[in-house]
């Protein structure tokens, strides 16, 4: 079901090649992994826009002489990380949603949905084996309709 292999890079891997990779790939995200093939990350085109986008510092409210962050939730700290990364290893999200070989895929699917991911890293030991995209699901729907 899954794309294998997976399409990684290391993470010392520069973010133009990176973006290159998804672009000639037609997918919408890596894994980064490291000399022995473990999972470091994944790079996202979202990741890669992020790197790309203004940022947007909080605004502050004065009240009794405390600062308090208004507004929506973002992670300043992490976006300024992604507008400064020039190596996927800077740039990718560390905290990965996987999978594994055996694992129901109208649970992955269920998850990638309430998560708003495109991409699922299949991992087995730590190892990537392949990489769950939507359009694998697509191939499946289309292959039962044949």
């Amino acid at each position: 079901m899954m794309t294998k292999p997976a399409i990684t890079v290391q993470p010392e891997t520069s973010v133009q090649a990176v973006a290159a990779l998804l672009l000639e790939s037609h997918v919408r995200a890596v894994a980064v992994v490291d000399g022995k093939g473990k999972l470091q990350g994944i790079v996202s085109e979202s990741d890669l826009l992020v790197r790309n986008a203004k940022l947007h510092f909080p605004t502050y409210l004065g009240i009794l002489d405390t600062l308090l962050p208004v507004g929506g939730d973002r992670n300043l700290e992490d976006e300024l990380r992604k507008v400064l990364a020039v190596t996927a290893g800077e740039v990718m999200t560390a905290d990965v949603f996987t999978a594994r070989p055996g694992d129901d895929l109208g649970e992955v699917i269920h998850d990638m949905l309430q998560r708003r991911i495109h991409a699922v890293p299949v991992v087995r030991d730590g190892r990537v084996e392949g990489m769950l995209y939507p359009t694998d699901v697509l191939r499946l729907i289309v292959g039962s309709v044949s």
